[in-house]
């Protein structure tokens, strides 16, 4: 019922940021050096989060049929538990507008898939998936952390850089691109950075 109504009122959101010029945003101190909790829902952010909306909210209701409260208690209490928090890891991801916020909200999506990956705690095969997916993706994140720190050092603030502002030569550019790609590749399973995917699923 929570993820039903946060779906919602995300979809809400998202149609709100697409019918107003630059879209919704909020800014919160937070006290993690070159942190700033800020979100911000621009165009692009919104055309992500309203089919991620969805699905959350389609997973939500498949998943009381899939495993049922009542059969498994524990498996079922720990399944929406980790499926929640992976929720809000995904959407906090798409809008967020800091540099270490968006990092701590991946890592957040990464913990919580990885248990739900080890949701058969006793199942051998089950644990040996979720291990390779944890270094997999711990290995996307290190990539990552050295993406946001060159960011950071071409662009001087803690924030995402607006789109065609960085320094354009070669060398950075590049640089930019083949750590995008494998950090986000290697969480999303592009082949040939999938090893992890189908023992996974």
């Amino acid at each position: 019922v929570c993820l039903l109504i946060g779906s919602g009122l995300g979809i809400f959101a998202v149609f709100q940021a697409l019918a107003m010029p630059g879209g919704p945003s909020m800014s919160l101190p937070w006290s993690v050096p070159g942190g700033e909790f800020a979100l911000s829902i621009d165009g692009l952010a919104a055309i992500f989060l309203l089919p991620a909306f969805i699905l959350i909210a389609a997973g939500a209701i498949y998943g009381i049929g899939y495993l049922p409260q009542k059969k498994d208690p524990a498996t079922g209490s720990w399944v929406r538990c980790f499926y929640s928090l992976l929720a809000a890891g995904i959407v906090v991801v798409l809008a967020a507008d800091n540099g270490i916020l968006f990092l701590f909200a991946w890592e957040c999506m990464a913990l919580a898939g990885y248990f739900l990956v080890c949701t058969e705690r006793n199942n051998e095969e089950a644990q040996k998936a979720g291990f390779l997916y944890l270094v997999c993706t711990h290995t996307g994140t290190l990539v990552l952390f050295a993406l946001f720190a060159l960011l950071i050092l071409l662009s001087g603030v803690s924030g995402l850089p607006e789109a065609a502002t960085l320094d354009g030569s070669l060398a950075s550019g590049s640089a930019i691109f083949l750590l995008a790609l494998f950090g986000f590749g290697l969480k999303a399973g592009i082949i040939p950075l999938h090893i992890w995917l189908p023992p996974a699923h």
